[in-house]
C-alpha cells in the first residue's frame, strides 16, 4: 500500500500466499513490507522463501492490484485500478525452483514516482508451480494414475 503524507511516502506491500496452510509447503519472511520513501526514491527489500518439503518445489511470483469496493477488498490485474502501485514494483526472480529445505531470497524494488499521491495497493502472490507427483495404483489389473502431493 502506498500512502502520501506530505512529501514522504509509506510503501506497503502485502504478500499473499496461495499455499495449503495445514501442510505449509513453504514459508515467506517477512509477510508485510513497509517503507517510508520520498518521491523519485527507491525502497529495496529482500523476501526469504523456504521450501519446507523433502523434495524440490517450484514457485511462481506475480503482482496483482488490490482495491476496495464498498469497503471489501478485491483483486485485479496489475496496473488496472486507479490506486495501483504495481508499475512501481520490480522483483527478481519471478520463478523459483527450490531444492529440499532450501531457502532463496527475492529482491524487491519499489520506485516511487514524482506523481505519486493518495493511497495505492499491490499484492505479491507466491504460489506453488510444481507439477504434482503422479501416483499409480493397480486395481483388478487396471492401472490408475492419481496426482497428489
Amino acid at each position: 500500500m502506498i500512502y502520501n503524507n506530505l512529501r514522504s511516502i509509506t510503501a506497503k506491500l502485502n504478500l499473499a500466499l496461495l499455499v495449503n496452510i495445514i501442510f505449509s509447503q513453504f514459508q515467506v519472511s517477512p509477510m508485510l513490507i513497509e517503507h517510508y520513501i520520498e518521491h523519485n526514491q527507491t525502497g529495496v527489500s529482500t523476501i526469504d522463501i523456504r521450501n519446507n518439503k523433502d523434495k524440490p518445489l517450484g514457485l511462481s511470483l506475480y503482482l496483482k492490484d488490490k482495491s476496495f469496493i464498498d469497503g471489501n477488498p478485491s483483486e485485479a490485474l496489475p496496473g488496472t485500478t486507479p490506486n495501483s502501485c504495481a508499475d512501481w514494483i520490480f522483483f527478481t526472480p519471478s520463478v523459483l525452483n527450490l531444492g529440499p529445505k532450501e531457502t532463496q531470497s527475492i529482491r524487491l524494488n519499489i520506485d516511487v514516482p514524482d506523481t505519486a499521491k493518495g493511497t495505492c495497493w499491490s499484492v505479491l502472490f507466491i504460489e506453488e508451480a510444481s507439477p504434482p507427483d503422479p501416483k499409480v495404483r493397480e486395481i483388478n489389473g487396471m492401472k490408475f494414475e492419481f496426482a497428489s502431493d
